[in-house]
Parts: structure tokens; sequence; C-alpha cells
């Protein structure tokens, strides 16, 4: 906001010019004896370009912009120079304030004749407006930015960035080192040895917390509680691995004795002790954790995979950011997906990789920016100022949040709510027939659309000019589309890949602690996916998401080594029988 000292030398320069036009009388450009000032406003004939834009547009910066021809006024210390308008808007730092010149230029009805003294004035006051901002600019850093000007798509505004990223995809080291590992090498590459050290520290301080509380029932499994170790802290993680490729109705049922669920679980670990582990599966200390951080319990876990995921790819030029939910009753309600209830992870993904990730806590609402910008802006600073291109869904997409990219050197595209701040109001309420497009291109490199189909679709787009191409659909050959939807439906796909994958042989179960919850969603639905893509990259292998599973449990649980160790035992009978000796001599028990 402008300071009381501005406002006041604005209104005593508007002052002076009416003051000055009341004794200088403007009787047309044939006088000879004209003041600098009318002669400069003689230039704004009928057949001005500039009055033409006003008439077409009304636009206030427009209308303050006099023709190249015309000589430069000066009113007490202020110079007002001409110059195009186009120029003036990319070159200069205009800030005008809305409160201050809103009574002047929302006059929709204008005379638009050089001979007209009110119209004159308004070209005058117009004047010292936008010079008395420009001069003033530099000392009010809150102000508005400069106003939006919405024109039909010309292309010349959109900002020219390249693409100059030299080492992206999978780092070569892996090409080099990896190609004849095995799957468990690719996900222990997430899953490295400081996060399970962490994890077994932590489960051991959890559960001698609560013994010591005092606070379990005498018969409680936390009484005969041994502490673990790696080893079988990895086995508890294939054991539920194992659980999402074998689902039972329960639990328990793991361990039953029927017929129909038998398996060997039972002689990998006991009932009891896979119960007593997942019940303290723990990721911090409660005695030393900032209460105050609503992912305390467990941020050392989301920190190290995130910068796992960072390490072992770096994302090409197309990413993709969307909101997916781990469900969980008592958190937060998403009406659109599939499970109403859960917690919230906005995603980074580059052809189904998960890059990074960030967990929603709680309204983070900054005074200078929507929450949205900042979850984008937040997951993005690493990929900045190199040309890539991200898409987004209508949550994120703005006009604000293109601005913002666009000053890192950063393209956005993404589809666009009606209601946004700063949308054009022409293509919002354009009517059209099915199989049209209508957009719009701003002074800022902006270019928002809208395509009728079966609805209507609003597209925003730094790096699109809307036009319809021809593309293969099953039923249409000869279907047009525009080139802005087919790119954001490709690179969108990103994430329901990771999405898809990840669904498959999941090994979420009903529980009531929200961060086990997001644990194993991260280590085996993310991480794990991850991995199989990496595998298939490196190993130039086909192979399913359930084959990758599946050696995955064989390795962690070690399942080979113990058939080769029964191998080589005697096979003892299951039950006790008498041998047989004939009916004459007396027989032994064969397992006694």
């Amino acid at each position: 906001m402008a300071s009381f000292e501005n406002k006041q030398r604005l209104k005593i320069l508007m002052d002076q010019i009416l003051s000055e036009e009341e004794s200088e009388p403007y009787e047309g450009s044939s006088d000879d004896n004209e003041s600098s000032e009318d002669t400069s406003l003689s230039s704004y004939s009928k057949e001005s370009p500039i009055i033409k834009r006003r008439k077409k547009t009304c636009s206030p910066v427009g209308s303050a912009i006099k023709s190249e021809n015309s000589p430069s006024t000066s009113t007490g210390h202020f110079t007002y120079n001409s110059s195009d308008a186009k120029d003036l808007l990319k070159t200069t730092n205009l800030k005008c304030h809305k409160n201050q010149i809103e009574e002047v230029h929302n006059r929709q009805e204008l005379l638009f004749d050089t001979t007209n003294e009110s119209f004159i004035q308004e070209m005058k006051i117009e004047n010292v407006i936008k010079n008395f901002w420009l001069d003033s600019s530099s000392s009010e850093d809150n102000d508005d930015h400069l106003p939006l000007i919405w024109r039909p798509v010309s292309g010349e505004n959109l900002k020219d960035i390249k693409y100059h990223v030299n080492n992206a995809g999978i780092p070569t080291h892996l090409f080099d080192n990896m190609t004849e590992k095995k799957p468990v090498d690719f996900y222990l590459l997430f899953l490295t040895e400081n996060i399970i050290d962490t994890m077994v520290e932590e489960t051991n301080r959890y559960a001698s917390q609560k013994k010591e509380s005092g606070t379990r029932l005498p018969k409680s499994r936390l009484n005969k509680w041994k502490e673990t170790d790696a080893e079988e802290m990895k086995i508890f993680i294939g054991l539920q691995l194992w659980m999402g490729l074998c689902h039972l109705p329960h639990l328990s049922d793991y361990w039953s004795r029927k017929k129909i669920y038998s398996n060997h679980v039972v002689d990998i670990m006991s009932r009891n002790r896979f119960e007593v582990l997942l019940a303290n599966w723990h990721f911090c200390d409660n005695s030393t954790s900032d209460q105050a951080n609503h992912l305390f319990k467990i941020n050392s876990l989301t920190d190290r995979l995130s910068e796992n995921f960072r390490q072992y790819y770096n994302p090409k030029e197309n990413t993709c950011i969307n909101e997916t939910l781990v469900s969980f009753c008592g958190r937060e309600y998403v009406k659109n997906k599939k499970h109403k209830f859960g917690v919230k992870l906005y995603k980074l993904c580059a052809e189904g990789y998960t890059y990074d990730f960030k967990i929603y806590c709680g309204s983070e609402r900054n005074s200078n920016e929507s929450v949205a910008t900042q979850i984008v802006m937040s997951l993005c600073s690493p990929l900045l100022d190199s040309g890539r291109t991200i898409y987004v869904d209508d949550y994120f997409t703005s006009v604000e949040l293109a601005h913002k990219l666009l000053q890192r050197n950063t393209h956005l595209v993404g589809i666009l709510k009606k209601n946004r701040r700063n949308n054009p109001k022409e293509v919002i309420n354009k009517k059209l027939e099915r199989g049209e497009i209508f957009s719009r291109e701003s002074n800022t490199g902006v270019i928002v659309s809208k395509w009728q189909e079966k609805q209507e679709i609003l597209t925003l787009s730094t790096k699109h000019l809307g036009n319809l191409i021809k593309v293969s659909s099953g039923r249409n050959p000869e279907a047009e589309k525009p080139d802005v939807i087919v790119d954001y439906n490709k690179c969108k796909s990103f994430i329901d890949l990771c999405d898809e994958v990840k669904a498959y042989s999941t090994s979420l179960r009903r529980g009531i602690k929200w961060y086990r919850k997001l644990a194993v969603e991260l280590l085996l639905g993310s991480a794990v996916v991850n991995a199989y893509l990496l595998y298939k990259s490196v190993t130039s292998k086909k192979i399913s998401i359930t084959c990758f599973r599946e050696e995955l449990v064989e390795s962690l649980l070690k399942l080979n080594e113990k058939e080769d160790e029964n191998k080589h035992q005697t096979k003892k009978p299951e039950r006790h029988f008498l041998e047989d000796v004939g009916t004459n001599n007396r027989g032994r028990c064969v397992l006694c």
C-alpha cells in the first residue's frame, strides 16, 4: 500500500492538471500556439492505434500510452516518455494501485474523441497515475503486481524456456554395478541399513517404555518381550509383503491350523511374536520428539525415504504432481477418491517413479501465497531453473502459480477451475459448441483455453498455443483434441501408473495407528514400486510386479536357504504310530 505522503503528492498533481486544463482549453491540433501538453495530446486522433485498442479492451495501461510520434511531456518533476504499450509491459516494473485508479479505468462508456475535454482530462490523469506509481514502485515492495491484459493468442508473450539437464534419468553407476543383481538388492537401496537400525532401536525403546509404564495386563505378551534385531526386522517386513500377496480374512488366520489356510509361516515366526512386533513397531523417541510437529511419529522415516528416492533418479523434462490417499478412518476427507477418508499425500512422480512426497497435516496457509502454490513450489524446489514442465490438476493450477514458476524458468500445464483468481472473464463466460476451443493469452505469457467436449474443460499452459491436433481414437480415427489436453493426459498418467502398480497385492490392513499405515504405504508400496521400475530399467528384464514381490519375499524370509537345510536333515514322521514288525513281535513307536 502507498504511504499517506505519496497519496497527498498524487492528489496535488491531479489537481494541478485539472487547474491547467481550465486555464488552457484545448481547441484542436490545428492551433499553432498550443502548449507542449496539447501537442502531445494531439497524437490521440480518431485513427490512432492506441485509441482503437482502448475501444476494444478499455485497458487502463493501453489508454495511458502515447503513440511513438508523440513527444514527452512533464509536470513538475515527473517526465512522461512515450513508448509502445507492449515494450512498456515487458521492460518496466509498473505497479498500478487498484484502489487509486479504479474510478478512472473502470469507466466503460468513454467518448473517444480528441476534441472532447473530459477525454483529454482522463488521459492526463491516467498518465499521472501511471508515472506516479512507476516512480514510487521501487520503495513500495508490497504493491500489487502488473495488471493482466488478456488478448487473442499470438505466442509473442510466451517465454522461451529451454530444457537443459545432462544427467536426467537413472544414475550411470547403477548400470555399471547392478545389472546382475536381484530384486532385493534394488529394494535395499531404499530400505537402507540406517532405516532398519532406526526401526530396531525405536521399537526396542518403545516396548521398554510401555513395560516401565506399568499399564499392561498380567497376561500381556509384552511381559515376555525380547529385544529385536536387524535380521528379525527384515523377516518382519518380508512377512508383511507376503501377507499382501496372500490375503486372508483375519491376521490370526495366517497361523490357523485349518487345512484351507495351511502355510509355512509358523516355521518362520510365531503369531505372538509377530503381533507384539507389530504393536511396538516405532520410528521415533516419544520422550525427546517435538510434540508440536504433527508428523513427529514418522518424520525420521519419511525424511530418509524421501532422500533415497531423490538419490537414485533425476526426473526428465516432464513431471507430475497430484494427491493420493492412504485409507484410514479419522483423517482427511476427500469426496472424489475411492476411499473417502484417509491420510493425504502430495506426490511428485516422473514416469511412475515417486521422486518426492509431502504429507498433508492441516492448513499451512501463508499470507503471501495459497496452500496449493506452497506445495508445488516445495516439491519442485530441486527441479526448478532447468526448463522442466510441471503437470498438475485443478487443485493446484492457478495464474499465480504459473507466474511463480515462470520466474524460475519452469513451465506449468494443468486443468483450471472457473473460480480461480485472475482468470480471464472472456474465456470463462464464452459459450461454445462441441469441438470448439477459445483461448486468450496474457501479457505475462500465460494461455487459458476453454474446450467444449461433453463438458467444458478449462486449461492453463505456459507453453501450448491451444491448437487442435488429430489423435487416433477407437470410434473416431479423425478426432481432434487441443495439444495441451493431449500432453496433459500423457504426463498425468505418471501418478496413475504409480498408484495402479502399487495397488496390486497391497500390504495395507486395518489398524488404529495412522503412522503405521503411512509406514506400510511408503515402505511396502512406494519403495517397492520404485525398486521395481529401477530393476526393469537396469536389468532389461520383463517381470510383473507380482513376481517382483514374490522374489522379494523369498529373499527377505530366506526361504531358499531353509529349503536347502531341510534337504540334509532326515524327515521325521509328523505323528506317533507303531512300526510294522509282524503279528508275533512287539512293535515300537517310529517317532519315539
